[in-house]
């Protein structure tokens, strides 16, 4: 019964919507990104709009932007110095 299940599982199952030439492309990028990165920064949880993150109102302000972008900057430990907000 389990090879039957196996065989069912590979026709009706999920189906990779890429080409081999779209995923030969991610898989390159990805590997672009660890050797620019490390492979520890995956390990980091994914940023969630917080009100730690987020501001609690936004008005859309060059203060509110300059307090988001000092939050993330944190977060993705970035030097704010390094970033140009305009």
């Amino acid at each position: 019964m389990p090879i039957l299940h196996a065989v069912l599982r590979r026709i009706t199952g999920p189906k990779c919507r890429v080409t081999s030439d779209e995923k030969e492309w991610i898989e390159r990028r990805f590997r672009w990104l660890q050797g620019q990165f490390g492979s520890d920064r995956v390990q980091v949880p994914v940023l969630k709009p917080t009100l730690k993150i987020f501001p609690r109102q936004w008005e859309g302000t060059l203060a509110d932007c300059r307090e988001l972008l000092t939050h993330l900057c944190e977060y993705m430990e970035v030097p704010r110095a390094s970033i140009d907000l305009r």
